[in-house]
């Protein structure tokens, strides 16, 4: 029999007759307290420690000698078991292994010789063997006895390109996903497998990383449909993927931001100590970490914490507050329009705002990041109460230049919701009220308790909707999207408050920075990264005619007026950029002893990609429709460097077909194995 209970309110009885399905959040909770008594008594052990994750346990034993490791080792799995038995499990020994660590190299006279096996004591009074091992696999981490984590990593590698290999069944270079769906699918399926546990193990080392980067290149080079001599570097800013070990480090950023969600009684940050959390907070039980301080990982996700953030806070054991019930009264965002339904929305908008109905009350909001008077960027929340055509208030608050645009735009929303519970007593007739935000994002999750980062917002607004609904049953509340139009009075007004506020509001003194603006710094210290070494790079290949500015993060404007086209336009095109295309050039440098020929159709004794897109006579009328109305001298930085010449080349490859193979229904054996060597 099964009680729930939530918020208060305890449920009947429920006879259950199956468990918690695979996967279910609830499992860990249900082990926590199914397993405690043993947690308790573990607690109690000298020199060795007892970790559990669900099912998954961790005998840790330490020693002067393997001898006496192993004693403490076989003490303990003992009392392990005894628990189990008495609790209705077992240990299943298939899985069962042990692995030895040692901070100095052993020395047989001191410290004994490292034994194969343990002996250690089975169910019923009999005895079973653990297996020694240089490696185990605990929570999909695959450690190895010297911590160097290589063996993960090539693990996590291959895995990762089994995952690629299954990707590729969604296209080819002829046929399939555009570039900006295999960036989406490579993000989102084989990266996670790729940098799996890597800010455990994750320390600037090269050759880890270069293991990791070789996988990558494949990607990229596979979702670009470029040969595989294509060099990568001008790849990764074509496609707007940053290099391997800046992205290990911007990954490393992002976890350490979970330690200031942590509350202070944790084990994590009662190890971290001051200034994560106060002296008095600390347990005596726990030992304080040592100095100097030891390079453990948490100690480096630690430090990659602004400084600055990490000053101590009282954690909050209130319950979580409950959003308000989707209901009919309460109306939210949920779908970006775009198109023509943007501009039905934008006039319907104006429609209101100059309507003169007495019960529509509307708030227009803002969150951004202008200069204030210093010339640093501060964010400001602003908002204004419009009604019958007319403002009759507005709201302002300056946040300070540690918030990010995203914290200001839910300020906005959050001043919308007080200043109404303020506002409603004194307006007359008020059945209807509309919140409007110009942030779309912020509008559409602003109520989304899964949303991170913004934790406190949302559970202020729920709380702030909640209690103007309970107090106003007749009342109507929509939360929506504010776009850009022009024209729009209620918009003109928000910038003319933000830039007001910017320019008089004083000076504040830079708050802690937000969860939200510290990943957005960390994702702008790694495009700064990126961008110097793309400075300091000699930049030799043909790519860089079309990225003659260092990379920002998003796809050139080559790529984005290519884009459009389809796969296999695509491709060459980025092969003719390359210089790594299907031209008598390439074939001369890299197959020289294949039948194909060097020269070009029209007589040109090698033929080049310049010579196909400039001279080539074979092509004259498609280049006069396309390429002459963009540059008559067909320069190559204008064709790859701007968004036209991106239009115009596909244009023109589509119209010529230039440097692009036949395709074919069936292809013989021997084309088949060629088209495997160009990649």
């Amino acid at each position: 029999m099964v009680q729930l209970r939530f918020n208060g309110f305890t449920s009947d009885a429920i006879d259950i007759a199956v468990g918690a399905p695979q996967g279910s959040p609830i499992s860990p909770i249900l082990s926590i307290i199914y397993t405690f008594p043993l947690l308790q008594q573990a607690n109690q052990w000298q020199d060795s420690r007892l970790y559990m994750y669900v099912d998954d346990r961790n005998i840790l034993a330490w020693g002067p000698s393997y001898h006496l490791v192993c004693t403490r080792l076989a003490a303990r799995y003992a009392d392990c078991l005894a628990w189990l038995e008495s609790a209705g499990l077992t240990i299943e020994k298939e899985k069962t292994e042990a692995i030895f660590y040692s901070l100095m190299r052993a020395r047989p006279n001191v410290h004994g010789l490292q034994p194969g096996t343990i002996t250690v004591p089975s169910g019923r009074g009999g005895q079973s063997t653990v297996h020694c091992s240089d490696n185990v696999r605990y929570l999909g981490l695959f450690i190895d006895h010297k911590l160097t984590w290589h063996r993960h990593v090539k693990i996590m590698a291959t895995r990762a390109r089994g995952t690629l290999k299954s990707m590729k069944l969604l296209g080819n270079s002829v046929k399939g996903l555009d570039h900006g769906s295999w960036r989406l699918v490579y993000n989102a399926i084989c990266l996670p497998v790729l940098t799996y546990g890597s800010p455990i193990w994750f320390k600037q080392q090269k050759q880890l990383t270069k293991i990791l980067q070789t996988v990558q290149d494949e990607a990229i080079r596979w979702m670009l449909g470029a040969f595989r001599t294509t060099p990568v570097e001008p790849l990764h800013q074509l496609i707007a993927i940053l290099p391997m070990h800046i992205c290990l480090q911007l990954l490393s950023k992002t976890v350490a931001l979970t330690l200031l969600t942590i509350p202070h009684s944790s084990q994590i940050i009662q190890r971290l100590g001051p200034p994560w959390c106060d002296r008095n907070e600390l347990h005596e039980d726990i030992p304080p970490t040592p100095y100097p301080t030891p390079n453990t990982p948490l100690i480096r996700l630690a430090t990659l914490v602004p400084q600055e953030a990490r000053r101590p806070f009282t954690y909050q054991r209130e319950p979580r507050v409950r959003p308000p019930p989707h209901n009919a009264r309460l109306q939210l965002f949920h779908e970006i329009p775009h198109g023509e339904a943007r501009k039905q929305l934008a006039t319907a908008i104006k429609q209101v705002s100059e309507s003169q109905r007495d019960n529509t009350l509307t708030l227009f909001c803002q969150g951004s990041k202008p200069n204030n008077i210093e010339g640093n960027p501060t964010g400001i929340a602003v908002c204004i109460a419009w009604r019958r055509g007319r403002e009759i208030s507005h709201w302002t608050k300056p946040l300070g230049t540690n918030a990010s645009t995203a914290d200001a735009a839910h300020e906005a929303i959050q001043l919308a919701a007080e200043s109404l519970l303020d506002s409603l007593p004194t307006l007359d007739n008020c059945t209807l009220v509309t919140i409007r935000s110009t942030d779309a994002t912020v509008t559409r999750d602003c109520l989304k308790s899964g949303t991170r980062d913004h934790r406190v917002h949302i559970e202020t607004l729920s709380t702030s909707i909640a209690n103007i609904l309970d107090a106003y049953p007749d009342l109507q509340i929509n939360v929506s999207w504010l776009p850009a139009a022009k024209g729009s009075k209620p918009l003109r007004r928000l910038k003319a408050l933000t830039a007001e506020v910017a320019r008089l509001a004083p000076p504040l003194p830079p708050p802690p920075p937000t969860p939200a603006q510290i990943r957005l710094t960390a994702r702008e210290e790694a495009l700064t990264e990126w961008q110097n070494n793309w400075m300091e790079a000699p930049r030799l290949q043909p790519a860089y005619l079309a990225l003659m500015n260092p990379p920002d993060g998003h796809p050139p404007p080559f790529i984005q007026g290519l884009s459009k086209f389809p796969r296999p336009i695509v491709a060459t095109g980025v092969r003719l950029l390359t210089g790594h295309a299907f031209t008598g050039k390439y074939t001369a440098r890299f197959r020289p002893s294949s039948f194909d020929p060097h020269h070009c159709q029209c007589g040109e004794p090698l033929q080049t990609a310049h010579h196909v897109i400039a001279t080539c006579p074979l092509h004259d009328e498609e280049r006069r429709r396309f390429l002459v109305p963009l540059s008559n001298t067909h320069s190559f930085s204008t064709i790859f460097g701007t968004k036209e010449g991106g239009t115009a080349l596909g244009n023109f490859l589509a119209a010529s077909q230039a440097c692009m193979r036949p395709r074919r229904q069936e292809n013989p054996p021997e084309e088949e194995q060629e088209a495997e060597d160009y990649g």
